[in-house]
């Protein structure tokens, strides 16, 4: 990226939280939001104009700015809704026009809305119980929904062996790397819940997969953590949904939560949602943070290189 883009970025990153913000205020309760906003603005702008810089003005004046003041109250929180969500509005208006001919755009909109109350019905679904999944595609649906739209920090826990987590979610780093590369992060963190000596038995028995897993950490600048597996299911009885370990945080978005069946590298897995804001959010944030500066965390081993006599 050139250095306006990089200034750019980090522009539209810090004022995201207080947009995020103003949107689920705005959705949550738009009467009152819009209208509490603009009657905030009239009173601060009014208060201003007349008691401070212009405290003389004629009485006619005075009406003929009031109602202009109160026209413009009326318009600034709608307006920085709109502009909030523009990006977002503008796609959905081009997609639809691009659907069918002006005659049909009618008709468009309606299959639209439909599909939208499907789309929805499965969000819904998915912050409850979790959609369900082969292992085999958990790569494709996380990189799709997840990795190619968020753009917070990453922190992700994970209880596979460097060989497994190789084996089956490789193609969920090729699409974290393709999100580091997009969102110049270099603050991700990725957390392992094992014993030192199943990463131990790992490294003897699939030592290159294991110097995989860690040098792709390395090179991609994510930092690598170990926590006993005994500690991480302690934080999760009190923090986490159904008692779980492994996640995805990407911060201020979304917590994307593992649950495993009976096989964790093999078969039907679920997957969970929680947005920022939500009480599962909180409770899963919470979890996270306390793995990372847990006093048994400590840096991921690279190696367990031994003596010719065995030690």
């Amino acid at each position: 990226m050139d250095s306006s883009h990089k200034a750019s970025h980090k522009k539209s990153s810090t004022r995201r939280p207080l947009l995020i913000r103003w949107q689920e205020a705005a959705l949550k309760h738009p009467v009152l939001v819009h209208f509490g906003a603009a009657a905030m603005l009239f009173f601060i702008i009014d208060y201003g104009l007349f008691y401070v810089i212009y405290p003389e003005a004629r009485l006619p004046q005075q009406i003929a700015t009031e109602i202009f003041i109160v026209v413009m109250s009326l318009i600034i929180p709608p307006s920085i809704t709109y502009w909030s969500l523009r990006n977002e509005l503008g796609g959905l208006r081009r997609r639809v026009t691009t659907l069918g001919p002006a005659q049909a755009i009618n008709v468009v909109v309606r299959l639209v809305s439909q599909e939208m109350k499907a789309l929805i019905k499965d969000l819904e679904d998915l912050k409850g119980f979790g959609v369900t999944l082969e292992t085999e595609k958990v790569n494709e649906w996380v990189g799709e929904r997840c990795w190619r739209t968020m753009d917070g920090r990453y922190i992700g826990t994970s209880s596979h062996l460097p060989s497994t987590y190789m084996r089956i979610l490789d193609g969920y780093l090729e699409s974290q790397q393709a999100y580091l590369e997009r969102t110049e992060h270099t603050d991700s963190v990725r957390i392992v819940f094992l014993d030192e000596e199943e990463l131990k038995q790992d490294w003897k028995d699939h030592k290159a997969k294991y110097e995989e897993f860690v040098n792709w950490h390395k090179d991609n600048k994510v930092k690598l953590l170990l926590l006993p597996p005994e500690r991480a299911k302690s934080l999760a009885s009190i923090y986490t949904p159904r008692n779980a370990t492994d996640m995805g945080w990407w911060e201020g978005e979304l917590i994307l939560i593992w649950h495993y069946g009976e096989d964790r590298s093999e078969g039907a897995l679920q997957l969970q949602v929680t947005f920022v804001g939500e009480d599962d959010y909180e409770r899963c944030l919470s979890f996270c943070e306390r793995a990372m500066r847990d006093k048994l965390a400590r840096p991921f081993p690279a190696d367990f290189s031994e003596t010719p006599w065995g030690f």
